[in-house]
């Protein structure tokens, strides 16, 4: 039996409300790659590709870097759900 897993859409200049859970569970520092690996693997995490010009904006990541897809989408977890953990809510904005 094939359980649906619970969908987070990620995409250029919308707001995301993240289950409280993956905000409390998040590191507070350190490696966020383990736990974005988790997120992915329990959640149906969809993205399209202007997520790419998000991550852009914060000048870590060099172009060649950002023509990974499937690790944009970890990185733009990793922003966004430390920002909610920091900021004490569970929406963040991926806008610019």
């Amino acid at each position: 039996m094939v359980q649906n897993k619970p969908v987070i859409k990620l995409a250029l200049n919308i707001e995301v409300e993240y289950p409280q859970e993956l905000i409390d569970g998040a590191p507070k520092s350190g490696p966020f790659d383990d736990y974005a690996e988790y997120i992915c693997e329990s959640y149906d995490v969809q993205a399209d590709a202007s997520i790419k010009e998000f991550l852009q904006d914060y000048g870590a990541w060099g172009s060649d870097e950002l023509n990974d897809h499937e690790q944009n989408i970890k990185r733009v977890l990793w922003v966004t759900i430390l920002n909610c953990k920091e900021e004490k809510t569970n929406f963040a904005y991926i806008g610019k």
